[in-house]
C-alpha cells in the first residue's frame, strides 16, 4: 500500500473550481472548500452506498461536470474489477452540496430488463440531457455498452441506446471505462 500511495495509484480526485469554491468528489464524500483558506464550506456523505472493494487499479477519476447552476458526478470508485458503492449518477448544487436527484445504474436500464449494470464513465451534459456510458457484463462474460440520456431537471431516463457489444473478449487489466 505504501508503494501504491507513493505512486499515486489510489488518487481518484479531480477538483473543479467554481468561483471561490473548490468542489471535490472523493467517491463517498462530495465537498466544497474555500479556494483561498481550504476551509470546508459544505459536504455530503454517501457512506451508506459503500460495498465491497473491487480488485485492480482505479480507472475513473470521479470527475464532476459543472453547468451554470448544477453539478453532475458518479458516486463510488471505479476499479479495473468493477465499481464499488452505489455508482449512482447525482445532480447537486455545487454551491451548497444539496442533492437534487440521484439515479442508480439499475434504474436506468430497468425499463428494458437489464440487470447488474454500472455507469462506465463520467457524465456529459448536452443541453437539457445528461449522457452517461453504461455497461453490463453478463454471466457469459459478454460486454454490452449503452449510452443513457437522463433529463437534467428531474433525473428521468429519456432514452437508452446500445452502442456496442462483444462476446468473451477480456482484457487482462479488466474492463475499460469510457468517455463520451
Amino acid at each position: 500500500v505504501v508503494k501504491q500511495a507513493r505512486l499515486g495509484t489510489y488518487l481518484t480526485v479531480v477538483p473543479v473550481l467554481l468561483d471561490d469554491l473548490v468542489v471535490i468528489n472523493e467517491g463517498y464524500l462530495l465537498q466544497g472548500l474555500d479556494r483561498y483558506t481550504g476551509r470546508l464550506v459544505w459536504y455530503r456523505d454517501f457512506t451508506e452506498s459503500r460495498g465491497p472493494l473491487p480488485r485492480g487499479a482505479v480507472v475513473d477519476l470521479n470527475r464532476i461536470v459543472l453547468t451554470e447552476n448544477d453539478a453532475f458526478t458518479i458516486l463510488g470508485h471505479a476499479f479495473q474489477g468493477g465499481r464499488d458503492g452505489s455508482g449512482a449518477l447525482v445532480r447537486f448544487d455545487p454551491r451548497t452540496g444539496d442533492v437534487r436527484w440521484e439515479v442508480a445504474p439499475a434504474e436506468a436500464l430497468a425499463t428494458v430488463g437489464y440487470q447488474e449494470v454500472e455507469f462506465a464513465g463520467p457524465p456529459l451534459v448536452v443541453g437539457d440531457r445528461v449522457l452517461v456510458p453504461l455497461r453490463q457484463i453478463n454471466s457469459r462474460t459478454e460486454t454490452l455498452d449503452f449510452v443513457v440520456a437522463v433529463d437534467s431537471e428531474d433525473g428521468r431516463v429519456v432514452w437508452i441506446r446500445m452502442i456496442a457489444s462483444s462476446g468473451r473478449v477480456r482484457n487482462s487489466l479488466g474492463p475499460t471505462f469510457s468517455e463520451l
